[in-house]
């Protein structure tokens, strides 16, 4: 690094030079170790409340993938096959996660204090990798360490972590910053690092831009007359694109026909308004966790004039103006930048997801924000002519750092005792989003567990008409007994599963679960003949769920006609 890049901490003051020894030692050597076994201490205790939690909702789908549970070398390597019936179950091209959670099932099938506890180690694990990747790229030790501090008590990180079934977030993050850090000694290892990164969770795609960012930064500008830094490795970097671009052709096998289909607004002008606004408020989240939440059902910006839209216009344009500014200085500060825009990218939602917001996807974007927040402090601290007040603003910054650390420590232990039932997870989106989903579903199941049946007609409506089909939830829950046998309720699931069909009906491709499901609509509909055919659609592909879907196929052929 140029010698004027040289952060302040550098050269500490009195005060805080034993602080700034402490972290130099513990990312040096067999310091690491030490700094990870304190780091795995602190998560362990932050996650304390989450970690007997039981499988929650997404965890179905993937921890209790059939895939995943019956581990037969036929169904593992079906993993590997982005256009397999079990990949189709995943959703996403992603097979070291089930490949990871189907070990976990063999060694302690369902003991969710040990899938907890791996999440958290391997997040403790990625936090100290971020500590020495920052040093690697010149932040100095105790910014490095503070930094990484402030990743792994970060509040939004409570979801990505907590989330049984997120354990691809850390793995990822893991492989991600091995291969960051191994590119200029040992490319060979760090592609191997890469591939496990994409293979691992899809949102790795930011390694690219920001190892090109990075090796930018190392070249040197026209006209410098010091020792021109290492060669960027341009070569390997061209390899890992061709990797990154054979993997996104097999995402978008497996995603492209079996992500979502709808839209976020039918208005483009909408969407891109919406998208700024989301980005905005991933930015408040990063630096003040404000707006943490399970479950995010954001308002869209629909006016140019919406306050937010203007606020994160400006912002952007804030970011992109400093961007091209360290780029053309060549500063690291720009693959801090490009990093977390490159993470968000993926989850801006010109592809669509149920929820447009979710804490978990700030954990790609998060190490980013830091890495670009420590090189813009130290450029800042190192513009300050006076050796007092320079040490006065080291010693400012590094107190502040220390109680946004314990602040943002004591909130992530609370938000972690959502993770322990579903029911918390929805009772916490219902005071961020009074008008959402999940309050409506609340609203719904009081009512009924009161026998008020019209009440809960109308929640679940209203719940419905923001895109929620799941009848099977309303229809197999105890607290909807009480008001199950009433016409209202009976009409309004028959109409709900007519809408489940109709979403179903438009996808390219269904998997053996949603033919189940689809079969199962068709069947409470009195559909039989329909219900069948989706069951004999199902079974021709084989796999572990065919003597489930024979079961279900001989029940519903000697079934009396309606």
């Amino acid at each position: 690094m140029p010698a004027e890049d040289a952060l302040t901490i550098d050269q500490p003051s009195r005060a805080s030079r034993p602080l700034a020894d402490s972290a130099s030692a513990l990312l040096a050597g067999r310091g690491l170790i030490l700094l990870f076994i304190l780091a795995l201490v602190v998560a362990l205790a932050l996650y304390w409340p989450a970690l007997p939690g039981p499988p929650i909702s997404d965890d179905f789908t993937f921890l209790l993938n059939p895939w995943v549970t019956h581990p037969t070398s036929a169904n593992l390597l079906a993993l590997l096959d982005p256009r397999s019936e079990a990949t189709y179950s995943l959703v996403n091209y992603a097979p070291v996660r089930p490949l990871v959670h189907a070990l976990q099932w063999a060694l302690h099938p369902q003991v969710s204090i040990a899938y907890h506890a791996l999440n958290v180690t391997l997040h403790a694990l990625a936090s100290v990798l971020l500590a020495g990747f920052l040093r690697h790229v010149g932040i100095p030790a105790l910014a490095a360490v503070l930094a990484s501090a402030l990743f792994l008590v970060h509040p939004a990180n409570v979801e990505a972590v907590a989330w049984m079934c997120q354990l691809w977030s850390p793995l990822a993050l893991v492989f991600s910053l091995l291969a960051l850090g191994a590119l200029d000694r040992r490319p060979l290892r760090a592609t191997l690092w890469f591939t496990l990164a994409l293979l691992t969770k899809p949102m790795a795609v930011f390694i690219v831009p920001t190892a090109l960012a990075l090796a930018w930064c190392r070249t040197s500008p026209p006209g410098a007359t010091e020792a021109a830094p290492p060669r960027p490795r341009w070569g390997w970097i061209a390899w890992w694109t061709v990797l990154l671009l054979a993997f996104t052709a097999a995402q978008l096998v497996a995603y492209g026909n079996t992500g979502p289909r709808a839209r976020l607004h039918g208005d483009p002008a909408v969407v891109v308004r919406s998208m700024a606004t989301f980005a905005l408020r991933y930015l408040l989240m990063a630096f003040t966790s404000w707006g943490t939440a399970a479950y995010q059902e954001p308002p869209l910006s629909m006016s140019w004039r919406d306050p937010l839209f203007l606020a994160a216009a400006a912002v952007l344009l804030a970011i992109a103006v400093r961007l091209g500014l360290v780029l053309r200085r060549r500063s690291p500060e720009a693959a801090g930048w490009i990093w977390a825009l490159a993470a968000f990218a993926p989850v801006s939602q010109w592809f669509p997801f149920l929820y447009p917001i979710s804490d978990r996807y700030l954990y790609f974007m998060l190490p980013g924000l830091l890495l670009a927040t420590c090189v813009a402090g130290r450029d800042a601290l190192a513009q300050i002519a006076d050796l007092r007040r320079r040490h006065l603003a080291d010693r400012a910054v590094v107190v502040l750092a220390i109680g946004v650390v314990v602040a943002f420590g004591a909130r992530s232990h609370d938000r972690a005792a959502v993770w322990r039932s579903e029911d918390a997870l929805l009772a916490d989106s219902a005071r961020a989003w009074p008008s959402g989903v999940s309050s409506l579903l609340l609203q719904a199941t009081r009512a009924a567990s009161q026998g008020d049946a019209a009440s809960a007609d109308t929640f679940l409506r209203r719940a419905s008409d923001h895109g929620w089909d799941y009848w099977t939830f309303a229809q197999k829950d105890p607290r909807f007994g009480p008001v199950r046998a009433d016409p209202r309720f009976q009409a309004l699931i028959v109409e709900l599963a007519g809408r489940q069909i109709e979403t179903l009906g438009g996808r390219a491709h269904l998997n053996q679960a949603e033919l189940m499901n689809l079969a199962e609509a068709h069947a409470l509909r009195h559909e039989n003949e329909a219900a069948i055919a989706a069951l004999d659609q199902a079974i021709a592909r084989g796999g572990p769920l065919e003597p489930e879907l024979r079961a279900r196929r001989a029940r519903l052929a000697i079934a009396p006609a309606p």
